[in-house]
């Protein structure tokens, strides 16, 4: 078994569990309506803010052991900077209000994600922010394409508009999966790969957490 193949199947349950909530199979079957999609993308909006930051804090904590994982922080930071204005732009693009979301609280949820996430880089273990990257990556590549579709015709739109983030991603992490699955393959520390895991069963539970009801 692969190490990428590993993770997969370790966190198989969190992600089946993730994807069987029942908000998160009516999105997929009927979409959301407009408020309902404002109101994600707020959340989504503190999740993108922090994601650069966490692999940064991540990355210096890498010493030379691990090197590798610190130049591919490096390159993800590179590739993500600045995602935040993509969500704030379609918060815009849907008639929300981009700076009462920039200024904000995340759910308690998400704050309990994004805490975790550096606590985990920078007191456990760096190599714990690629769980991180696994969920909100997976996630994009299988529900971003389709939520899109759904929302936009609910709501009766048609064009990027509004949808410019989802629709991004939904094809930018499928290479960003590949490269994923390239870099774990190099981690032959059980106790890294185990951190990866555990990591990623936080993260499914914490965002899926923002689909349950209160």
């Amino acid at each position: 078994m692969t190490v990428y193949d590993r993770i997969v199947e370790a966190t198989r349950e969190s992600r089946d569990a993730f994807s069987s909530l029942p908000l998160v199979r009516h999105i997929l079957s009927e979409g959301m309506p407009r408020g309902a999609y404002l109101e994600f993308l707020e959340q989504l909006y503190h999740v993108v803010w922090h994601f650069c930051p966490t692999m940064a804090a991540a990355a210096s904590r890498c010493g030379e052991d691990r090197r590798i994982l610190r130049y591919a922080l490096y390159h993800n930071i590179d590739d993500e900077k600045g995602h935040e204005d993509w969500v704030l732009n379609d918060i815009e693009a849907m008639d929300g209000d981009r700076e009462a979301v920039r200024n904000s609280s995340a759910a308690v949820p998400i704050q309990a994600m994004i805490g975790f996430n550096y606590y985990a880089a920078e007191h456990l273990n760096p190599t714990s922010v690629l769980g991180m990257v696994h969920v909100l990556e997976e996630i994009a590549v299988s529900f971003a394409a389709p939520v899109v579709k759904l929302t936009t015709a609910r709501i009766g739109m048609t064009g990027p508009k509004g949808f410019t983030f989802l629709t991004s991603h939904s094809e930018m992490d499928q290479d960003h999966v590949a490269q994923f699955k390239d870099l774990v393959q190099l981690i032959e520390s059980r106790a890294d790969q185990d951190a990866i895991i555990n990591s990623a069963h936080v993260n499914y539970a914490m965002f899926g957490a923002l689909f349950k009801a209160p």
